[in-house]
């Protein structure tokens, strides 16, 4: 979706099958906006379920060696609870560190490609950037 809000928004030099148009560039608008939703829900979901696997891996490898399988799960557990408050404070802030870097870095390069290369050809760049970022994942 945001290869398709970068297309709109540009609208490509090298393509061009759009007209340079203000309805173009706000139907682009309108993919940012529904591209950038989607992507942000999953990622603070994705950051706690790691935070909360690695803390659970270390809890368990902290227990002692000789406790059967029925104890760890147990003790596993409860101490899993205790500390699951706070495992979902330290996954948030993770979220929100890297937003705000990203709302630091994002602006910055974004500014200095549009500088070096124009607007168009930066859309172009950053749709052909999201094109093979989707492709790898």
């Amino acid at each position: 979706m945001l290869v398709i809000a970068m297309f709109f928004l540009g609208p490509s030099e090298f393509l061009n099958l759009m007209p340079d148009e203000v309805w173009v560039i706000m139907v682009g608008c309108v993919f940012l906006g529904m591209a950038a939703a989607i992507t942000f829900e999953p990622v603070p979901a994705e950051i706690i379920q790691s935070v909360e696997a690695q803390t659970e891996k270390e809890i368990r490898d902290a227990l002692p060696a000789d406790l059967k399988e029925g104890q760890k799960e147990v003790r596993v557990k409860i101490r899993f609870e205790r500390v699951q408050g706070p495992i979902t404070d330290k996954a948030y802030a993770l979220v929100n560190m890297a937003f705000s870097c990203g709302q630091i870095l994002g602006p910055m390069s974004g500014g200095h490609l549009t500088d070096v290369y124009g607007y168009r050809t930066t859309c172009e760049i950053l749709m052909v950037a999201s094109l093979v970022y989707a492709t790898i994942n």
